[in-house]
């Protein structure tokens, strides 16, 4: 099953975004956005998220929660 992610890289390596985006893609990351202040989402199985640890260049790796709000004119709950 595919997972929604959040990366962050750590701050001494954001002058090399682009061969950790490249590092990543080989890992199986479908890259949706690129930030560069250091952060990364993308999609991946999730049975390899754990190899995206495995990078030092990387701060922390977190699934990216969805928030669904009841529309305006639901009912206070």
């Amino acid at each position: 099953m595919k997972k929604n992610v959040i990366i962050t890289v750590a701050e001494q390596y954001l002058n090399c975004l682009g061969d950790i985006a490249d590092k990543l893609r080989a890992d199986g990351l479908h890259i949706k956005r690129l930030y560069d202040f250091g952060v990364v989402v993308g999609e991946i199985e999730e049975k390899k998220i754990d190899r995206i640890l495995t990078h030092k260049e990387i701060d922390s790796c977190s699934e990216e929660k969805k928030i669904q709000l009841p529309p305006p004119d639901a009912d206070e709950q």
